[in-house]
């Protein structure tokens, strides 16, 4: 129904050659961005109850708020404090944690071990599953401090479109991430999915562009594991699938 909202809105302003507030403009583009925002959130939640009968793992997949604070990114903040200790995953970036910058993915992939915590969120995931809209960063603020590097399996980036000046912002996160996975010893993926096709520009960026850290150690390493258009439930599970299993 927003696509139609937006579309009709394009139409009638190229025909017309209206000019109509920003305000609007934003506000029928963040409304779409919404929409997009609860179909994906319903879809992850019911892809992960699923899982869990079919594979007996506690998958969660949830949204990571905006930075709140520049301390440290909020996708590290996920982690146990210990985790950055000496003979710990982490150790090698204890030292420049707070020098680490960039922006929040939207959702995280991870598997939890701890069951009271697994039980503790359940009833979340189920919300989530049933009215995505009600749902804010619960699980996230539930989470946080909480898990050890090799439960945090992935990032998704979901965009309802790629604008030539948003792609590189994905393209910044990933390197990021995949730079302190690297230095960590972690197999953290990076997703991308959009509401609408990839253009022949985006297949070619994030199908074949190489982790900046791949550079300075001559290896070919993916910038982007794998992307995907519209909302498909099978593709989100083949994502998933692809995360925690290869």
């Amino acid at each position: 129904m927003v696509n139609r909202v937006v579309a009709a809105y394009d139409n009638y302003h190229k025909q017309y050659q209206t000019k109509i507030t920003k305000l609007t403009t934003g506000a029928l583009n963040n409304s779409k961005g919404r929409w997009h925002e609860f179909i994906v959130t319903g879809l992850f939640a019911e892809v992960a109850l699923d899982f869990y009968l079919k594979h007996q793992v506690s998958l969660i997949i949830f949204r990571i708020p905006n930075s709140r604070d520049e301390t440290k990114p909020e996708y590290l903040k996920l982690c146990q404090n210990q985790e950055f200790q000496i003979n710990y995953p982490l150790e090698n970036i204890e030292a420049i944690k707070e020098k680490i910058f960039l922006s929040s993915p939207d959702y995280v992939i991870s598997v939890i071990e701890n069951d009271p915590l697994v039980h503790l969120i359940q009833p979340y995931i189920e919300l989530q599953a049933n009215q995505p809209e009600y749902l804010g960063v619960e699980v996230y603020d539930l989470l946080k401090g909480k898990l050890k590097a090799k439960e945090v399996k992935g990032v998704i980036s979901v965009k309802v479109s790629n604008r030539p000046g948003r792609r590189y912002q994905a393209l910044y996160e990933t390197a990021m991430i995949k730079a302190v996975s690297y230095t960590s010893g972690q197999i953290w993926k990076y997703y991308m999915i959009t509401a609408e096709d990839f253009s022949n520009s985006d297949k070619r960026i994030f199908s074949q562009g190489i982790a900046p850290h791949g550079i300075a150690l001559n290896l070919d390493l993916k910038s982007v594991d794998n992307m995907y258009s519209d909302y498909k439930q099978q593709d989100l599970i083949n994502l998933v699938e692809y995360a925690i299993f290869r």
